[in-house]
């Protein structure tokens, strides 16, 4: 990526880390797709296969998520998270 391109994206997220102390929090909504057991056998593919999208199954809305600080350690914080589709 060329040297401007970076820079682009660094200043970006350091807008974004300047908006928390004046309270303005990035903010994500959490939505889940949750499939009964009876219904697995109901789809033309492997639905434990993370590389597919299952159509026609309703979204679920579980919260927002807020980035409410920024870490110290980045790295370490970072480490610790883990997410899995299964």
């Amino acid at each position: 990526m060329p040297r401007s391109g970076r820079r682009r994206f660094q200043l970006r997220d350091k807008g974004s880390l300047r908006q928390h102390p004046r309270g303005n929090m990035p903010k994500w909504d959490l939505y889940v797709q949750l499939l009964k057991p009876e219904d697995v056998d109901k789809l033309d593919y492997n639905a434990f296969d993370a590389t597919k999208i299952w159509d026609g199954i309703a979204e679920t809305k579980l919260g927002t998520m807020t980035l409410n600080r920024v870490p110290e350690n980045f790295f370490q914080s970072t480490e610790l998270a883990a997410f899995s589709p299964a």
